[in-house]
């Protein structure tokens, strides 16, 4: 009797033990694609409970459960093909009571209709898998031309001086130092090129001092999570001023530039004083996804000061761009009208902004650049550049944005 009771203990447990191996053989198949299988319980989720074959195969199970309102995430996954569901209720003949099997990818709700007076204990039904593509491999990026990070900025910096003439700022100290130019030679600035960053909808946060980083470190902004680099470079044609900004999380809202320059809107028929800017953005063209917003401006079309240039880079299209312009195109300033020199706008303020409208235009990235427009005649004159869109254009092609 013992002996016929340990025969039928163990053909039983090798009927269960095939079983659990059969279910878990059923989500064993290695490097094939899958969709997971998700429940969704509405009420009385401990009546429910379901399996899913493949022909005679059942290959995994489950239920009851005990949390109304939930879905619940089953260690099932199924590589493409035709399977049968079966849900069942253990209680009655009433069918789910709104729950359903969805299969991950696939908008279908399964056993959706076993639901609510059925009248049958179990409700079958059968769906398919569609094929799941093999992920191709990630593409490796293209390397910069450049090795290491300052090499790029020098090599950018040597390009845009190569291209169109420049300026050579007069003090070792311009652009590396404080956070601002003082002069910069030929009265360039009075305390300009302030650097301000907006995070999200804070308010412009600044000035940053300047940090000479051309080495690929970044620095804390404080502000967010947004950090920053500056670096002068020097080339034998002339001197460029970089800044970029990155955040992780994607808050950079704003950039703009402050203080004054040495134009001091001065006016009058022998010096004529002027600010070139463009409302839409020029596009890079080698790097399809910035943007460049332009700002120039000089103290007169022959005078000895230099022209200021700046560049913003932006990945969107889309920012408002401001600078002082005549009094009622300005979005963000309004300038009031110079009596005695009968202005429109002013030359004065370094002032040059771009912003994002909304929180779907905010960014990761910007890049700032600026540098002096002059040149020298053979006489020794010096003489104001005054840039046209397709300098401007030139010297874009030639920023690296893979510095960032």
């Amino acid at each position: 009797m013992l002996a016929a009771m340990v025969g039928m203990l163990f053909v039983v447990t090798t009927i269960l033990s095939s079983q659990a191996t059969d279910l878990k053989q059923g989500n064993a198949e290695k490097n094939v694609p899958t969709r997971q299988v998700k429940v969704y319980n509405h009420m009385l989720p401990e009546k429910n409970k379901w399996h899913i074959s493949k022909g005679r195969k059942k290959l995994c199970e489950g239920g009851p459960y005990s949390q109304w309102y939930s879905s619940v995430r089953t260690d099932c996954t199924l590589p493409s093909g035709s399977y049968s569901i079966t849900c069942c209720d253990l209680r009655s003949n009433e069918g789910w009571s709104g729950g359903y099997i969805q299969i991950t990818g696939k908008k279908q709700k399964l056993c959706e209709k076993f639901s609510f007076d059925a009248k049958k204990k179990c409700y079958t039904e059968k769906f398919t898998v569609a094929r799941i593509p093999t992920p191709r491999p990630t593409p490796k990026p293209t390397p910069p031309l450049e090795t290491t990070f300052h090499e790029c900025l020098k090599k950018s910096a040597k390009a845009i001086t190569d291209s169109v003439p420049g300026y050579k700022l007069s003090h070792k100290d311009d652009g590396v130092k404080k956070d601002y130019i003082a002069d910069g030679g030929n009265d360039m600035y009075d305390n300009g090129n302030r650097l301000y960053i907006k995070v999200a909808t804070n308010e412009f946060h600044g000035p940053l001092k300047y940090n000479q980083l051309c080495n690929g470190q970044f620095a804390n902004a404080g502000a967010g999570d947004v950090e920053y680099f500056t670096c002068k470079e020097t080339t034998s044609n002339g001197d460029i001023f970089f800044a970029g900004f990155r955040s992780k999380n994607k808050y950079i809202s704003g950039f703009s530039t402050g203080g004054n320059t040495g134009a001091d809107n001065y006016d009058n028929v022998a010096y004529h004083s002027w600010i070139d800017g463009e409302l839409k953005p020029f596009k890079h063209g080698r790097y399809g996804r910035w943007w460049a917003y332009r700002k120039s401006m000089a103290f007169s079309q022959t005078d000895y000061k230099p022209s200021i240039n700046h560049l913003i880079f932006v990945p969107n299209k889309n920012w408002e761009h401001d600078w002082p312009r005549d009094n009622n195109q300005n979005r963000r300033r309004v300038w009031a009208t110079d009596v005695r020199r009968r202005r429109a706008f002013t030359t004065d303020p370094d002032w040059h902004e771009t912003r994002a409208d909304g929180a779907n235009n905010y960014v990761s990235h910007i890049l700032y650049v600026m540098w002096g427009g002059l040149s020298t005649d053979r006489n020794g004159h010096n003489k104001v550049i005054r840039y046209d869109q397709t300098q401007i254009e030139k010297i874009i092609s030639k920023v690296n944005m893979a510095c960032q």
